[in-house]
């Protein structure tokens, strides 16, 4: 930190700012380095920087300071960035400043809490506003931009498959999940329009909201040219409804109000089957990027318990993936594994689960940290979910096994991350009709169902509302 205060200290002073007064990293950003720095003249501001390592399509610091230029200047709500400073933090990551703004981000209570009631009611016109001032953001208006996002693609939801396939295809193990929405997303492909600049991860988390309504809008690394209706199909997605599953945009709205919103902020008019194709895009590239978020802890580039905690929770958006696709049917509870031993690792796991939960509403200190408060609830989460799975992951791997044996006629012998991998290599250069397509849809969520349950004995599933 002496050696990161340095360097920052010596930008502001070239750049001509107020001195250093103070510099904290914060918590939050599982994608990039944010750090809050304090000025001598009383002013706040956000450092954001590269990390050691990013999802694929994130834009590096360089390129974002561009987008968020632009995006300011169409009077999109968002804080102006300064001073782009590279090789800040460390060699080959840059960084730039963008003014402190007050506000909440955590979507539990930005859909719930009593101060934002009024906020919420409000939220969505005022959301649907800036899309449709986004949208004005085309190629051609900002040539700084055009030279940082490159040029635009002929077909975005084309491009939006391709670029997910080569994700997918860059995981250490393949997903049939994954590969059975790719066959999905390309044969109900939508025509083409034309391109504006997309946010690209426009959802509850990302804005600031305030008892007065919105705030602004934040994190625009995964920002491309592309088709604007998929905004509107990623604040969709289930995960960003926070609990509020009546209220299927964003846990504010429902998606009829978002379309007829948005079309009123003078958007260009998004039908039903546009949004859906985007929401189940958005639920496929969601589960991708949980694999990818693991696969940042475990290879040491980013030591952030989040991230494996959303690798962990993988399975459950493949089966909302799948379930969002097409009906699954209900699989019956199966029996659970006993142990012999007592205690045995579950009980020792859910007792290690109770000390941390315990301690941490003991501890004054450490939960007025909101950050450290987190970390140590997603532990213990960790800690309950493997004491309820390990005992049944044998049987679960050997059942997904004899799933997949009986849909491709090999011997479930093979071990089921071979035959995941025949199953995903089918599906990719033979696909199956839709009929077929429909019974592998269903092998494959009966099996992450019985992963859930096996992790959360209350797992169920639910139907979609409105």
């Amino acid at each position: 930190m002496e050696e990161i205060r340095a360097r920052v200290a010596a930008r502001l002073s070239e750049a001509g700012a107020p001195a250093l007064s103070g510099l904290s990293p914060l918590s939050g950003g599982a994608c990039q380095e944010l750090f809050r720095v304090e000025l001598s003249d009383g002013s706040a501001w956000v450092l954001r920087s590269d990390a050691p390592r990013s999802l694929p399509g994130s834009l590096g610091r360089r390129a974002e300071f561009e987008v968020v230029q632009a995006a300011a200047a169409a009077s999109v709500k968002t804080p102006a960035p300064r001073w782009l400073s590279p090789d800040l933090l460390r060699a080959g990551a840059a960084a730039y400043f963008l003014p402190w703004c007050e506000g909440e981000a955590l979507g539990g209570r930005v859909v719930r809490h009593p101060s934002l009631e009024a906020a919420r009611s409000g939220l969505c016109a005022e959301l649907s506003g800036e899309l449709a001032r986004l949208q004005e953001v085309v190629p051609g208006r900002f040539a700084s931009l055009d030279a940082a996002l490159g040029a635009p693609p002929a077909d975005a939801a084309l491009a939006a498959i391709e670029t997910l396939a080569s994700m997918i295809e860059r995981l250490p193990r393949r997903r049939p999940a994954l590969e059975l929405a790719l066959l999905w997303l390309r044969e109900r492909r939508p025509e083409p329009v034309a391109p504006s600049l997309v946010h690209g991860d426009f959802r509850v988390g990302n804005f600031l909201v305030t008892p007065e309504g919105l705030a602004a809008v934040l994190d625009w690394e995964f920002a491309h040219w592309g088709d604007p209706a998929e905004d509107l199909g990623w604040l969709c997605v289930r995960d960003w409804r926070f609990g509020r599953e009546d209220l299927a945009a964003g846990g504010f709205a429902t998606r009829e109000a978002l379309l007829s919103d948005y079309a009123a902020a003078g958007g260009a008019p998004v039908d039903r089957e546009r949004l859906r194709f985007w929401e189940v895009y958005g639920d496929a590239r969601w589960a991708a990027g949980a694999h990818f978020q693991a696969e940042r802890y475990l290879s040491g580039a980013q030591a952030d318990l989040e991230l494996l905690a959303i690798g962990w929770r993988a399975c459950e958006l493949e089966y909302e993936l799948l379930r969002q696709i097409g009906d699954l049917d209900p699989e019956p509870a199966q029996a659970r594994a006993e142990s012999c031993e007592r205690p045995d690792a579950g009980a020792l796991l859910q007792g290690v689960a109770g000390f941390l939960e315990g301690e941490l509403a003991r501890a004054e200190g450490v939960a007025s940290d909101r950050g450290l408060a987190f970390r140590l609830k997603i532990a213990s989460s960790l800690l309950r979910s493997l004491a309820h799975e390990g005992p049944e992951a044998a049987g679960l791997e050997a059942a997904g096994a004899e799933r997949l044996a009986g849909l491709l006629g090999r011997p479930a012998s093979e071990g089921r991350a071979r035959l995941e991998a025949e199953l995903c290599r089918r599906a990719r250069e033979e696909p199956p009709g839709s009929a077929e397509q429909a019974c592998w849809r269903g092998a494959v969520g009966a099996d992450l169902a019985a992963r859930l349950r096996a992790r959360n004995p209350r797992f169920e599933r639910r139907k979609d509302l409105p």
